[in-house]
């Protein structure tokens, strides 16, 4: 019993002390109080958590209005837009089963599944089971000559008051923004996410110093569903068309 005193009495007077880093050896525990990041300390504004579905007045396939261009730029989409004028089915490099990614992905007319925690939000696409990480704990992203460029490219997001900010870099080139329209690794694309009564928004401005005339501001709106994520592979056996150079589909 008097040990166990002892015990409870010698914690009593030490944890203080040790707290305040006054015991020799014990360093002191204002580190641990220090503020993180803002990034990681700021309050969510909202949940993603769910099941949503991508709902657009002028359609959810491709991004409205139409990209400011540089001169050689627009040339390729004018002749992809006279193309389909006179009948000519274009589709994105999907139409040869090749990965979306960033930013095409965004177009697809399947649904998404949102998972939201403090230090990471994670979207998975229907469409081709894609997966995209958005860090949230602070981090920055990675030096330009360090970033090894993937589909889904490298987001980092914190909040600023009531909308979540999506930051994300190191995009492959291989999969175009939408057909005629093609990016370098100069891509760089800010996302601003925000609820609204019927679902939530987001607004996405793309900038390509090689490509764009100026940022290219557009926008998806997304209302949570009921549905279930179904597995979905895009399959060269059920796709009964290819894609050619120009960007024309055509039946095998």
């Amino acid at each position: 019993m008097a040990d166990g005193f002892k015990y409870w009495l010698g914690a009593m007077i030490c944890a203080p002390l040790l707290s305040a880093g006054i015991l020799p050896g014990t360093p002191a525990l204002a580190q641990a109080a220090s503020p993180p990041t803002s990034a990681a300390t700021s309050k969510p504004a909202f949940d993603l958590t769910g099941t949503w579905w991508v709902t657009q007045p002028e359609g959810a396939a491709g991004f409205k209005p139409d990209p400011p261009l540089k001169p050689e730029a627009m040339k390729v989409w004018q002749e992809v837009n006279r193309r389909r004028a006179a009948g000519e089915n274009f589709r994105d490099k999907s139409g040869l089963c090749l990965p979306e990614g960033m930013p095409l992905i965004i177009t697809r007319v399947y649904p998404i599944e949102v998972h939201q925690s403090a230090k990471m939000i994670t979207i998975i696409y229907e469409y081709e089971n894609n997966v995209r990480w958005i860090y949230m704990d602070g981090r920055p992203h990675p030096k330009p000559e360090d970033i090894i460029p993937t589909y889904m490219g490298h987001s980092i997001g914190h909040w600023e008051g009531d909308t979540l900010v999506v930051d994300t870099v190191g995009m492959n080139t291989e999969p175009d923004i939408q057909p005629g329209v093609p990016h370098t690794d100069k891509l760089h694309i800010v996302e601003r996410m925000k609820l609204t009564p019927e679902g939530f928004v987001d607004q996405i401005t793309m900038d390509d110093p090689n490509i764009f005339e100026q940022p290219w501001v557009t926008q998806k709106r997304y209302k949570k569903s009921d549905a279930e994520l179904q597995e979905y592979h895009c399959l060269p056996e059920n796709n009964h068309f290819t894609v050619d150079a120009n960007g024309v589909l055509r039946p095998h």
